[in-house]
């Protein structure tokens, strides 16, 4: 028995919906998607409507915004099923057996995450490289990869769960903001010892941000896990630990001065077709110096 939740937001996602009926109708004797709408633009809206026409698929509208997190713990609410499947509404099925290989873990005492992959080849539209190219570089790993550090590389975008731990742990609604909220549910996961196994049964993730939108959403999520290392919530990223160490030498401000003064050109090279990822890392690392800096004042 399995219940897939599946939060919306300015998306179209009939024919992601239309193959997991497809495959649950094939594989499983019971199941439901919910989907929930987290008051998205008018246009998404009519063409979701078709949703509330499909077996076993229910679908609801918000009236106000919920956030990444919350509307995550509504689904899970609505959920009558034991096993609980997360999947974001911008994922692109590529596997025929997609739903029987999470079967397989149904009732698992393990955290199970599936996984992400990006299309091959660059977009052509210039605004979507940088997106793209770190996206390829540190999302989309194999699954070897991904167990040698299973917490920090899971993801809610694609990941079955039993409901009594879900609802044990939960995402912290607290954090209404972009960013790292997969990041505090994994450290949740670890914390009450249960382990998060990864599998090869990947989604594509199928939609990429302009430059300027991902930029935007990257300051964001700094100052959203800032907050949660000064809370001490997390204390173990790889942003942590970099600020820590050069913390430590006293030379922290000074990157931080030095970032600052090249920045327009940091910039235009992430909104050019060759964007540099170093370019990138230094971005984040000044809007999380400075987000941590002003938490302290």
């Amino acid at each position: 028995m399995l219940s897939i939740l599946i939060p919306i937001y300015n998306i179209n996602c009939t024919g992601l919906v239309e193959n997991l009926v497809m495959q649950c109708s094939e594989f499983l004797n019971k199941y439901e998607i919910i989907c929930i709408d987290d008051h998205s633009d008018e246009k998404f809206r009519t063409e979701n409507l078709p949703l509330k026409t499909l077996q076993n698929v229910f679908y609801f509208e918000l009236d106000e915004n919920m956030g990444r997190a919350r509307i995550r713990n509504l689904l899970a609410e609505k959920a009558r099923h034991e096993n609980l499947l997360f999947i974001d509404a911008d994922s692109l099925i590529i596997r025929n057996d997609f739903i029987r290989k999470y079967s397989e873990y149904a009732d698992s005492e393990n955290v199970i995450y599936g996984g992400t992959n990006y299309h091959k080849h660059c977009p052509a539209d210039q605004n979507k490289i940088l997106h793209w190219k770190y996206a390829f570089k540190y999302e989309a790993l194999p699954v070897e990869g991904r167990n040698k550090k299973p917490y920090l590389a899971f993801m809610s975008n694609n990941f079955l769960i039993r409901k009594q731990i879900f609802d044990e742990i939960q995402f912290n609604a607290s954090h209404t903001g972009y960013g790292y909220e997969d990041t505090l549910f994994a450290e949740e996961i670890r914390s009450r010892e249960y382990r998060i196994c990864h599998i090869d049964n990947p989604v594509v993730h199928n939609g990429l941000t302009d430059t300027d939108g991902f930029l935007a959403k990257t300051e964001e999520a700094m100052r959203n896990l800032a907050l949660m290392y000064t809370s001490g919530q997390l204390r173990d990223t790889s942003m942590i630990r970099f600020y820590n160490k050069l913390k430590t030498f006293k030379i922290h401000g000074i990157l931080a001065l030095i970032v600052r003064q090249m920045l327009q050109l940091i910039i235009r090279n992430l909104r050019s077709r060759k964007p540099v990822l170093y370019c990138f890392q230094l971005f984040k690392y000044l809007r999380y110096f400075e987000a941590v800096n002003v938490k302290k004042t």
